[in-house]
């Protein structure tokens, strides 16, 4: 499945599916599981620091969540939460970090709905090779 069919994917057609594409999916799902425990949450979609622009997108989707009037950021896919700043750790330690291009309830409101979307509005926060 392209990138521009899951990012118009919603919980069900994902649940439909009966698998998590990727970090997008998992954000949406638990978007609203936490929605539907009454947490405010928004979706954040980030580009790796140091990407290009060259070859295959290098960005992630994290989840912020509002508690005790404090946005904390949650990587969905390692179920980890990681509190200020938007870092992934890999299972050999490295970590990944990562600069936020867009936030909100969807990929919808935020205007990356399609692969060539998130080009365009990454594109200010690519690093010169």
């Amino acid at each position: 499945m392209s990138v521009d069919a899951r990012r118009r994917a919603n919980v069900e057609h994902i649940l439909r599916r009966n698998e998590i594409g990727g970090c997008g999916d998992a954000a949406v799902i638990f978007a609203q599981l936490a929605r539907a425990k009454g947490i405010p949450v928004r979706l954040v979609d980030a580009v790796r620091k140091g990407y290009d622009g060259r070859g295959d997108f290098r960005g992630h989707v994290f989840a912020d969540v509002f508690i005790n009037n404090n946005w904390i950021t949650v990587e969905p896919v390692a179920g980890r939460v990681i509190g200020k700043g938007y870092n992934r750790i890999r299972k050999d330690g490295t970590i990944i970090s990562y600069i936020p291009f867009a936030k909100g309830l969807d990929f919808s409101s935020m205007g990356t709905t399609t692969l060539r979307a998130i080009r365009r509005k990454s594109s200010k926060f690519l690093q010169p090779g």
